[in-house]
Formats: structure tokens, sequence, C-alpha cells
């Protein structure tokens, strides 16, 4: 009898157990595919408003042919729906455990709210970033965006407040709306009704044609470009298009660079530099802030604005084919004083792995006896520049967080107004007259926005564009003509400050004997190619730089029209004031025709985009990683980069491209490998041109 009972117990629990489990598995899987077919919708509607809001208010783009069409923009909603009914299945799966507890329902529509809140704010922010620059965010843009969140969220809010409101405000409504709808929804899972199960099918065969169309060659970028998802996605790994089209240059098309000198050809050079003499220039690295070379008086900008820099211009040596290595100030100011190409690895570097050796001007000319000093106006802690500036050689170093006093707000950093800058110059000089000096300075109020103190002359009016769309990444091109005003204004301000700079070099008797360098870190968009401001591309108008050399008792006045890179700078400078090129150095020096081997300049953003680029005049080489696209130009044909010539010059195009890869993958291999290579050998040397027609 007890045994009976026994056995009846267990089938009845048995009986339970299973009618739980079938019961368990039908609510779990309808609160799974309720939960993920509301993701799904939700995406679908997310996705549509993107691809409305990006058409109706338009976005620049660096090839209007590679804007996509109707149909990859309806493959890049599907794409959208597909990640949300993704995420909304994960989101399912782990709360559907929640279900037994009392509240399980109330935490899992909260965490499914809280998620998608959450993910919708970050679609939100992609889309602005897209309709502004041109591009979708990018790992890269999130990691130059958030290593100086405050200044950028201030320069969001300085030109678009209202847009930011509207934004938040959006956001917060997308978050109401799916918690009401996620509740009526799964308020009492049952069966799973018909239209749901339909709705799901539909996206995800949607999403599935889509993801398999977004890998067609016709499709290529373009359903990138539509898709913040897809463009997230796709700048996590590095990409192989560049070599692609290097590899239609076949083997051997461009040799690989050489390896650099080993590291006891160092000790060689210090041996070298007790034996110079004695008598050497003061220097003085002039370093400006985008600059424009097309708003230059010796360049021919009719306007007047730069007398001074002008006169320095006509009595000193003018390098008329100056690039930058990089369209952001963080790459291209560390490149001018280091000689060093700023190609480390495959994602933005902010210096926190410095085990590589370099010179800088102060530790060059402490070994020469000078004495030394960074003066600048930024702030130089930006993006980690004061951590590769800092080095065992003692020097005087000052910058914007040194200074106790008015600043000038650019949106992205507090400035000091360039005329207290060169104040403490001057008295820097007047306390340094006995031994030989070198400076380097950087002046920055030619930054965007162009502010000016306020008692500043402005001689060009209107200067005021509408402060609700004038922004960093973007101002109406009908405001062109005011920005221009208000750039000019500032860059007659630094030209001002130039003069007073040279007078005062007079003044104390050490004008002839100072070698003057003057460049700018990069250039400055004005809407050529849709884009405005700079760190976007590298396009001339943003690459493109002035670089003057001004000694009167050692350079004779003239042009060279060889093609120079900022990396050229030191090696010409140590040259000039009669000592070898250090071996870590990857430029050479200007003084000297380059013969037969014509050396290559290199350039690359790794900031808001991605780009690479090589210059073999008069061709230059484009790809933007960011975009997955090939551009090449005939810069004395097409100055103003119109006409991809990539498809008319395929050896051409595959023949820089494989040096520019080459470049690449020796910049790599030297940074990213192990550190034995490091250890034996200074940086890689620099590719040359191969022979184009």
């Amino acid at each position: 009898m007890t045994s009976l009972t026994l056995t009846r117990t267990a089938s009845q629990a048995v009986t339970r157990t299973g009618r739980f489990v079938v019961q368990w598995g039908a609510l779990a899987s309808s609160w799974c595919l309720r939960l993920t077919s509301t993701a799904a919708f939700l995406g679908v509607l997310v996705g549509i408003a993107g691809q409305v809001a990006i058409v109706a208010i338009g976005s620049p783009a660096a090839d209007s042919s590679l804007e996509p069409t109707i149909w990859q923009r309806i493959v890049g909603v599907a794409v959208t729906a597909l990640a949300y009914a993704i995420i909304g299945l994960v989101v399912s799966l782990i709360s559907a455990s929640w279900l037994r507890l009392p509240l399980g329902r109330v935490l899992g529509v909260s965490l499914f709210t809280g998620v998608f809140t959450l993910v919708f704010a970050a679609n939100v922010v992609s889309t602005v970033i897209r309709i502004l620059s041109g591009t979708h965010m990018t790992v890269g843009a999130v990691e130059f965006l958030m290593s100086s969140p405050d200044h950028f969220a201030h320069a969001a809010l300085d030109g678009y407040a209202w847009s930011v409101r509207a934004a938040a405000f959006a956001v917060v409504l997308f978050g109401i709306a799916t918690a009401i709808r996620t509740a009526s929804t799964v308020r009492a899972p049952g069966a799973p009704r018909f239209r749901s199960i339909t709705a799901l099918v539909a996206v995800l065969l949607l999403s599935v044609v889509g993801w398999a169309g977004s890998a067609h060659a016709t499709l290529d970028y373009r359903v990138f470009a539509s898709t913040a998802e897809l463009a997230f996605a796709r700048s996590v790994r590095s990409s192989s298009g560049l070599r692609d089209v290097a590899a239609a240059a076949g083997d051997g098309a461009a040799f690989p660079p050489e390896v650099g000198p080993p590291r006891t050809s160092g000790k060689l050079w210090e041996l070298a530099l007790a034996k110079q003499g004695d008598e050497r220039p003061n220097v003085l690295i002039l370093t400006l802030e985008s600059v424009s070379y097309r708003h230059l008086g010796y360049e021919g900008y009719r306007r007047g604005v730069t007398p001074n820099l002008d006169a320095l211009a006509k009595a000193g040596l003018r390098v008329r084919r100056a690039w930058t290595t990089a369209t952001h100030s963080n790459y291209a100011q560390m490149a001018i004083l280091s000689s060093l190409f700023p190609r480390r690895g495959s994602q933005l570097d902010m210096y926190h792995n410095l085990d590589y050796p370099r010179l800088l001007p102060h530790d060059l000319f402490h070994r020469l006896g000078y004495t030394t000093a960074t003066i600048s106006s930024q702030d130089e802690t930006w993006q980690g520049m004061l951590r590769f500036q800092k080095t065992d050689t003692p020097t005087e170093f000052w910058h914007a967080r040194d200074h106790q006093g008015p600043f000038i707000d650019t949106g992205t950093e507090r400035v000091v107004p360039d005329e207290i800058t060169v104040t403490r110059i001057k008295r820097w000089l007047d306390n340094h007259k006995g031994a030989p000096w070198s400076l380097y300075v950087n002046l920055q109020c030619t930054h965007f926005p162009y502010k000016l103190p306020e008692h500043a002359t402005r001689p060009f009016r209107p200067d005021e564009p509408n402060p609700a769309s004038f922004s960093y990444l973007r101002y109406p091109e009908a405001e062109l003509e005011v920005v221009k005003n208000r750039y000019d204004n500032a860059l007659a301000y630094v030209d001002r400050q130039i003069g007073r700079l040279r007078n005062h070099l007079q003044a104390i008797g050490q004008y002839d004997n100072t070698l003057w360098v003057i460049t700018s870190d990069h250039g400055e968009m004005f809407h050529q190619h849709g884009m405005v401001t700079h760190g976007k591309s590298l396009y001339d108008a943003e690459s493109r730089v002035p670089l003057i050399l001004h000694w009167p008792k050692g350079i004779k006045p003239g042009d060279t029209w060889e093609p120079a890179s900022h990396l050229d700078i030191m090696p010409t400078v140590a040259e000039l004031v009669g000592v070898p090129t250090h071996p870590s150095y990857q430029g050479r020096s200007l003084l000297h025709p380059p013969g037969d081997v014509r050396p290559a300049v290199f350039m690359n953003i790794q900031g808001l985009r991605f780009a690479d680029g090589v210059v073999c005049y008069p061709w230059k080489f484009m790809y933007d990683v960011t975009g997955q696209q090939a551009f090449l130009f005939n810069l004395d044909r097409d100055p103003e980069e119109t006409s991809n010539l990539l498809l008319d010059q395929p050896r051409v195009a595959a023949s820089l491209a494989s040096l520019l890869q080459a470049q690449i993958d020796a910049q790599l291999e030297y940074h990213e490998g192990d550190d034995g290579e490091r250890e034996e050998f200074f940086q890689p040397r620099l590719g040359v041109c191969p022979a184009l027609p």
C-alpha cells in the first residue's frame, strides 16, 4: 500500500512538472516572440525615421555619387530592424527566467525599455553626426569624442542647444512610448498572435535579404553609409579595401620601406654632434592653427589679410607644395616636432604608449647648449599631446593650463589669447639675450569658431554667423561669406601678433640671426566637397599647408616647388644649424633636390573619420577607411580634386595603393609588434614614389 501511494505521488509530481515545463515553455516562447517582434517593429520605425531625417535635412558627402539609392536605404532600414530584433531576442531570453517572480514582467518590461531607449539614443547621435559630418558614428569617432567629452558637449550645446534639447526630448518620448507598447504587448503572454509572427517573419526575411544585398558589389559602401549599425560594426575591424586596390598592381609594384637605422647609430650621432661648431642661429618654430594657404597674400589671396606673414615669406624660402601628416592637431603638431609619421596603430593614438625613440626640438637644442622653451596658446594636454612632448630633457614649458587670466573658448578647448602668448614670449626673450635659444610657439586664434578678444580689430564685416547653425561639424553655405569674414579677422589678428614678435626681435637685435620656421598644423575647409573646418578628410583644402623658412643670414629668398611634408621640417632645421640628421627622423632635408628617388608624402587621420593618403606629385591617392572608398587625383590638372581618376588610371591607383599599404604595414609592424624591433632599430624609413606617368 505504501509503495502504491509513493508511485502515484511520484507520477503526479512528474505530471505536474511536465505540465509546468509545457506551460513555462509556452509562456517563455510567447514572451520572447512578442518582445522580439516589438523590437523589430521599433527598428523599422527608427530606421525609417533616420533615413527620412538624413534625406530631408541633407548631409555633406565626400562624393555625391556615393549617396545611397532608395533601395539601399530600404536595405538599411531592414538591417536596423534586424539589429533591433537581435537585441530584443537577447533581452527577452535574459528576462524570460524572471517571469516566475511576482514582479517578473515589470522587471522584464523595464529592462527592455531601458535597453532600447539607450539604443535609440545611440541611433539619434549617430544620425545627427551623419547629417552634420557625412558619416555615421564609428569606433574611432567615439574614442576621439570621449577623450574630451566636456569639450565636445560644450561645442554641441553652444551652437545646437535647441537641437540637443529636441533630441533629448525624442529619446525620453521614445522611452515612454516603448514602455507603454511593451507593457500592453506582454501584459498577459499567451499563444503568439498571428500578426506578431507574421511581422517578425517579414522583418527577418527582409533583413536577411538586406544583409545579403549589402555584401553585393553594387551596394558596397552606400549601404554602410546609410546604416548606423553597419557603419559602427564595420569600423571595429581594419578594412581590407586598401589591399584590394593595391592587389591590382601585382607583386613588386612597391617595395617595402627600408628598416630604420640601428639604435646604435644614435650614439654615433651624439659623438658627431659634439664635434660641431658653436656659431648657430636662434631657432623659432612657429605653428599656426588651421591656416588655409589659400588665405595668404603670398599665395595670391587679395584681401591683404597677412601683411606681416607675407613680408617674412618674401624674404624667406617659400615651400609651395607642402602637406601636413594629419588634419587634426594632436597628430599634425607632434609630427612637426618629431619628424615621425603618426600612423602607429589601427585606432586613435593618444600617446599612452611611448616606447619608441623620439627627438624633439628641446632635446636637440639642449644638447647644443641652447636655452629652450615651449610657449603655446593651446591646452597641450588635449588628446595626450603633453605626454608626447615631455621627455627627460629639462626645458621651460608654458601653455593654456598654466595661464591665470582671460581665455578664448573655442568649443573644443580654452585657449590663451595670442596677444598674451606673444607678450609672454617677448618677456622670455628679454630674459635670454646672452645665449642662443630655441622656441616652439603655437598660436591658436584661427581655430574654429575663430573667436577674438572683444577689443580686437575686425576689418571684415559682417562676421557674426547665426549661432544656432554655426557648428564645427556644419554650417549653412548661405553664411559662407560671413564665416570667411570671421576667419579672415582671426587670421589678421594672428598676423598682427607675428608682426609684434618680428618687431621685438628687431628691437633686441636678434632678428637677423633667428631662423624662423612658420607653418600651420593643417588647413581649413570652407564648404569644399561639402565639408567645413578640419579633421574630416585629406583633401588639399585641409591637408595642404604653408611652410616658410626665414633666416636673413643663412637662407636665400625664393620658392621651391618640390613636394614636402611636415616630417621634413626637423631634418631641414638640423642641417641649417649645422648638425647631422638624427636617425629617428623619418623626413628629409629640404635643402637638397631629391634627385631620381622621389620621397613620397604620407598622411593619415584617425579622428572623426579614418583615412590614409600619399602624394607622389602630381598624383594623390586617398583611401577613406570610414567610407571604404578610394580616390585618385591629378593635382596639376585638377587642383580642386573634383575628378576621381580611380577607374581611368587603375595602374597608377594600384601602384600608389601598394606603396601606401606597404608603409602602413611597416609602421604597424614596428609599433604593434614585439619590443625587439623598437629596441634594436629606429622607425622604418618612408617609401619612395614608384615610376608613374
